[in-house]
């Protein structure tokens, strides 16, 4: 079995599936990738989502720690874990899994934005709001038009990115418009 001719779209199947509200279908193309691919930690990563959105968070806690058990450095579990600490209040925890999370992948989004709303709940505003901006400019980044003439460009999807552009940086100058102002109290 080769991971990027099996293993990979099995991957993107299970996550369209999920995207798109056919839990027990993700499911069982996440348990298909477990079955085919133990040694990789997407499955288990995957899985862990999955109890996490139910939060049934000791599940997932498990799932995600398979994952890291897989490869100590997958910043996606590692991130997922955090997110799992800071749901049960576990703040240090969080803290250090987001930064193991960021040592291995400085582009992990999702670790970005956690260490955001961990630095937040202890206060320390500016060190959130870095945080904060630069899960949003990986964001933005990472969802730049195609270039003019491949297939995916067109009017309608030039857009609606600028629409998305938009409305995420309009989210981010009101979340810095409202902490500035709670820092000058």
């Amino acid at each position: 079995m080769d991971w990027e001719t099996d293993g990979l779209p099995l991957l993107k199947r299970g996550e369209a599936a999920w995207y798109t509200a056919h839990e027990q279908e993700a499911l069982q193309l996440f348990q298909q990738l477990l079955d085919k691919f133990p040694e990789r930690p997407e499955g288990y990563n995957k899985m862990g989502v999955v109890a996490a959105q139910h939060r049934q968070f000791d599940e997932a806690q498990r799932w995600f720690q398979r994952a890291v058990a897989c490869d100590p450095e997958y910043a996606p579990a590692l991130a997922n874990l955090g997110n799992v600490y800071f749901e049960r209040g576990q703040y240090a925890e969080a803290m250090a899994e987001y930064n193991r999370a960021l040592y291995y992948d400085d582009n992990c989004i999702p670790a970005h934005k956690g260490m955001a709303a961990v630095l937040r709940k202890q206060g320390r505003v500016r060190d959130s709001i870095h945080h904060l901006k630069q899960g949003d400019r990986l964001a933005v980044r990472g969802r730049r038009p195609p270039p003019p003439g491949s297939q995916r460009a067109g009017a309608g999807y030039t857009r609606r990115f600028r629409l998305e552009y938009l409305y995420w940086g309009g989210i981010a100058i009101a979340l810095l418009y409202v902490l500035s102002r709670v820092m000058h109290r």
